[in-house]
């Protein structure tokens, strides 16, 4: 695990986020779990998503931000 590297190495967390590089939590985690593969299937997921009979208009807006969010880079 990260947390095990040394004080000082170029690949141990230090932050949350704000520096983009490998000492950052939001950026590791990014570049790890989401893939290629998984924002593809979220794209064709939002692309055929369709209001439900029974679903009302904010719980069909929440779903469409919340697939938005996971394809769009800076909305993860």
């Amino acid at each position: 695990m990260n947390q095990t590297l040394q004080a000082g190495d170029a690949n141990r967390i230090t932050q949350w986020t704000g520096n983009n590089n490998n000492s950052d939590f939001k950026t590791n985690f990014v570049n790890t779990f989401r893939t290629t593969t998984l924002t593809e299937i979220w794209t064709t997921e939002l692309e055929k998503r369709q209001q439900n009979l029974n679903e009302n208009v904010d719980s069909y807006a929440s779903a469409l931000q919340e697939l938005y969010r996971r394809v769009e880079v800076n909305g993860f």
